[in-house]
Protein backbone atom coordinates (compact mmCIF):
# COMPACT_ATOMS: atom_id res chain seq x y z
CA UNK A 1 0.00 0.00 0.00
CA UNK A 2 1.24 3.69 -0.62
CA UNK A 3 1.99 5.73 2.69
CA UNK A 4 -1.02 8.03 1.92
CA UNK A 5 -3.20 4.76 2.25
CA UNK A 6 -1.51 3.07 5.10
CA UNK A 7 -2.40 6.39 7.00
CA UNK A 8 -6.17 6.26 6.23
CA UNK A 9 -5.74 2.37 6.79
CA UNK A 10 -4.68 2.97 10.54
CA UNK A 11 -8.09 4.85 10.94
CA UNK A 12 -10.80 1.94 9.81
CA UNK A 13 -12.69 1.04 12.86
CA UNK A 14 -13.04 -2.94 13.41
CA UNK A 15 -16.61 -2.59 13.60
CA UNK A 16 -19.26 -4.27 11.28
CA UNK A 17 -20.62 -1.85 8.68
CA UNK A 18 -20.64 -1.23 5.10
CA UNK A 19 -18.21 -0.04 2.96
CA UNK A 20 -17.55 1.45 -0.85
CA UNK A 21 -14.73 0.89 -3.17
CA UNK A 22 -14.41 3.68 -5.83
CA UNK A 23 -12.24 4.15 -8.79
CA UNK A 24 -9.77 6.98 -9.46
CA UNK A 25 -12.85 9.42 -11.05
CA UNK A 26 -15.03 8.54 -8.08
CA UNK A 27 -17.41 5.75 -9.46
CA UNK A 28 -18.41 3.37 -6.99
CA UNK A 29 -17.02 -0.02 -8.52
CA UNK A 30 -18.26 -2.31 -5.20
CA UNK A 31 -20.56 -2.23 -2.45
CA UNK A 32 -19.83 -4.17 0.49
CA UNK A 33 -20.56 -4.90 4.52
CA UNK A 34 -18.40 -6.85 7.04
CA UNK A 35 -18.86 -7.58 10.47
CA UNK A 36 -15.07 -6.11 10.97
CA UNK A 37 -14.67 -3.59 8.25
CA UNK A 38 -10.72 -2.97 8.94
CA UNK A 39 -10.26 -6.69 7.86
CA UNK A 40 -12.59 -7.11 4.90
CA UNK A 41 -11.18 -3.66 3.66
CA UNK A 42 -7.04 -5.35 3.99
CA UNK A 43 -8.49 -8.74 2.29
CA UNK A 44 -9.33 -6.46 -0.73
CA UNK A 45 -5.67 -4.88 -1.25
CA UNK A 46 -3.58 -7.94 -0.28
CA UNK A 47 -0.99 -9.32 -2.39
CA UNK A 48 -2.45 -12.28 -3.17
CA UNK A 49 -5.53 -11.29 -4.65
CA UNK A 50 -6.81 -8.15 -5.96
CA UNK A 51 -10.30 -9.03 -7.60
CA UNK A 52 -14.19 -8.50 -6.57
CA UNK A 53 -16.40 -11.26 -5.11
CA UNK A 54 -18.98 -10.21 -7.34
CA UNK A 55 -19.04 -8.30 -10.69
CA UNK A 56 -20.52 -5.23 -11.31
CA UNK A 57 -23.51 -4.99 -13.43
CA UNK A 58 -24.28 -2.20 -15.80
Amino acid sequence: MKKPLIKKFKKIPKKPGAYLLKDKTGEILYIGKAQDIKKRIQSHFSKKKWFFHRSVRR
